[in-house]
This record gives structure tokens, sequence and C-alpha cells, in this order.
């Protein structure tokens, strides 16, 4: 973690909403009725910035949080020179009922309607092929898996379309299905 500004975590046990450790503030989705929350990590020793005149940190009060779900965390990042929109995800697995899955999708756009996303974090337990897409380039497909998009990858990528998003990146490759995505506008 010690070059990483913000980071990621679903599936996490937190109780509380706001907490610092370790130069790392943590912006929680506490558990609810047992079900697992989202975490943001955004440090507070590295600069995001420096001017003519000195570094730039991150700070809590440049933080608001617009909405939070157990599955999905919306945070408003508003410092000097930055202004994002940060959707932390964890997108229901595919093992999960498909009405549910779909219903999570809904309300994602729903709400990226609302607050246009600039940075998506996440686990969005999407298999995709390497089919270029609007928002897709290349995708390589992982060895010894089929070349096919599993429903989330096909409602990621519907969702891409809708707002006009792009897939920037793929870059956290631990396990052939794992994978870190950021978005951006355009």
């Amino acid at each position: 973690l010690h070059q990483t500004h913000l980071m990621a975590v679903q599936e996490t046990t937190s109780k509380a909403e706001f907490s610092i450790a370790d130069s790392y503030m943590q912006l929680s989705m506490p558990m609810h009725q047992s079900k697992l929350g989202c975490t943001l990590l955004a440090s507070t020793r590295l600069p995001y910035a420096q001017t003519k005149h000195k570094e730039l940190y991150l700070k809590y009060q440049h933080f608001r949080v617009l909405h939070y779900h157990h599955w999905l965390l919306i945070i408003a990042l508003r410092a000097p020179l930055l202004n994002e929109i940060i959707y932390v995800v964890h997108t229901p697995h595919v093992g999960q009922d498909h009405l549910y899955r779909r219903q999570w999708w809904k309300m994602y756009n729903q709400l990226a309607e609302k607050w246009p996303p600039t940075i998506l974090l996440g686990d969005l337990n999407a298999k995709m092929s390497n089919t270029v897409s609007p928002g897709v380039g290349h995708v390589p497909t992982p060895k010894g898996q089929p070349n096919i998009d599993n429903d989330n990858a096909v409602l990621f990528r519907q969702a891409l379309k809708e707002h006009n998003l792009t897939a920037v990146n793929t870059t956290l490759d631990h396990k052939p299905t794992h994978t870190l995505q950021k978005t951006s506008k355009g």
C-alpha cells in the first residue's frame, strides 16, 4: 500500500463508518444484517499533487458519502485540483439469484444517472471475453477460461455504454477471474 492513494476493499466487516489507521482514512459501509460491506481507503501520507509552493494531501473534509449500500458506496472527493465521484462496488456474484443481480445493476444505473462516476473501484464479478465493445478494449482471456462474457460482464458492458464510460484498465490479475477496474468519462 505504500504507493497507493485510493484502494477499494469488498466484503469488509468494519463497524465504523470512518476511521484512520496507518496513515489511511477508511470510509466504510458497515456490515448490515450479516451482509459484508464496502470500504474506501485513502492515503493521508502521500501527496496527490504538488503546486509551486506546497504538496497537497487528502483530508477528511475532502470526502462526502453520497450513498451507501452494503454492495455499493458512492463518495464525492472535492479537493484542490480534484473533483471526483468514486464508486466502490461489489457486484453480486453470478451464483446469486439472477433477478437480484439485475436489480443491483438497475440500482447502479439509476445512481450513475444522479451521480456519474469518474472512478469505479471494486469487484465486478465479471468474467469478460476479449470482445471489443464501447468502453472496453481488448481484455486478455485468462488461460484455461472460456472466451465468453458472464452475465455481470454483459451488464457491465451495457452500463459502460449507457453512461459513456471507458474501462481504462484491469490491473490486479492475482487470480484468473479477479481484476481491478477504473472507469473514466468519455
